[in-house]
């Protein structure tokens, strides 16, 4: 995740509940001193063609965030990244929504750009991928879908809510 950039994956809610957490796998490259942030978002569409949508009201839920200085160098192993949930909704069973993981200083501003200093996000390449959402990325302009694979592969993560232990969406 280079600063101004942000990744997202799609994913359709199996149950509904409230959102506890939400884990993603990630690894750093260089030295990154600021934060990752995971959020869940409305999608632009009830569908699985969907991304994050850029209303005003589209954040549903967000979190603490977790400081980048604790993760393994690349080329280590991507390592789950959980951000406990601190402002939620809750999410409806059959809904199409978007987890979005970008970086914020502490003070919660975005990250100013650095391509030294970075996230890689992990991806899960097995064919034929997540077929309840896909994988995007915002440039600092608009969200476009990511084929990060090059054969349609998809950010792995979960979604822990207070209904279930762990209702795993995605995983590795």
């Amino acid at each position: 995740v280079a600063a101004n950039t942000r990744r997202s994956q799609g994913f359709r809610a199996a149950a509904s509940g409230g959102v506890v957490s939400i884990r993603m796998w990630v690894r750093k490259v260089g030295s990154p001193v600021d934060y990752l942030r995971l959020r869940i978002f409305r999608s632009t569409v009830q569908d699985a063609t969907g991304l994050p949508s850029a209303a005003s009201d589209a954040v549903l839920a967000g979190g603490q965030k977790f400081a980048g200085s604790t993760l393994p160098l690349s080329p280590a192993a991507y390592v789950p990244v959980t951000i406990t949930i601190t402002t939620s909704t809750q999410l409806v069973s059959g809904t199409y929504y978007q987890l979005v993981i970008d970086r914020a200083l502490a003070s919660g501003a975005d990250t100013p750009n650095d391509a030294v200093n970075y996230y890689e996000v992990g991806i899960d390449q097995v064919a034929p991928g997540y077929a309840d959402g896909r994988a995007g990325v915002f440039g600092g302009v608009s969200w476009a879908a990511e084929d990060a694979g090059g054969d349609g592969a998809d950010h792995p993560f979960q979604i822990i809510t207070d209904v279930f232990a762990a209702l795993r969406i995605l995983a590795i």
